[in-house]
């Protein structure tokens, strides 16, 4: 079986190509996803990948141009694995660029994600939704 670190690096690359088939085949059916409060999508707790691709990947889809994950480094103890790197992207409804560090924690059972939670620059992201 292959370790959390690989599978958290083959989901970066799943959704950096578009594929989010091929990343939610990676995910749970229970998955629990928790975006950082105070960004544009926090819901509260999330589950199940239908819901994420709902409240997150669609969405960010519809209002970034270029949108990239540019993850760079990798921290992994046992089933958990911590990504930093940084957001990127041209906000289509304001024209303004998003650069936001950020850190993800996820949890890796029995092959399947199970469990993401999101820290990132809120003000950032608010600085992104402003006008030009």
């Amino acid at each position: 079986m292959e370790d959390t670190e690989s599978i958290v690096q083959k989901l970066y690359a799943a959704l950096a190509r578009g594929d989010v088939a091929g990343a939610v085949a990676l995910m749970s059916p229970q998955i629990e996803w928790l975006e950082a409060e105070r960004t544009p999508y926090f819901t509260g707790l999330v589950i199940g990948p239908d819901k994420v691709i709902e409240t997150v990947l669609e969405p960010v889809n519809k209002d970034f141009e270029n949108f990239a994950i540019t993850e760079q480094d990798y921290i992994t103890q046992g089933s958990r694995t911590a990504a930093t790197g940084i957001y990127r992207g041209r906000r289509r409804q304001t024209g303004r660029e998003l650069r936001a560090p950020f850190v993800h924690v996820w949890e890796v059972v029995d092959g399947k994600i199970v469990r993401f939670t999101q820290y990132t620059d809120s003000g950032a992201w608010a600085e992104a939704n402003q006008p030009a």
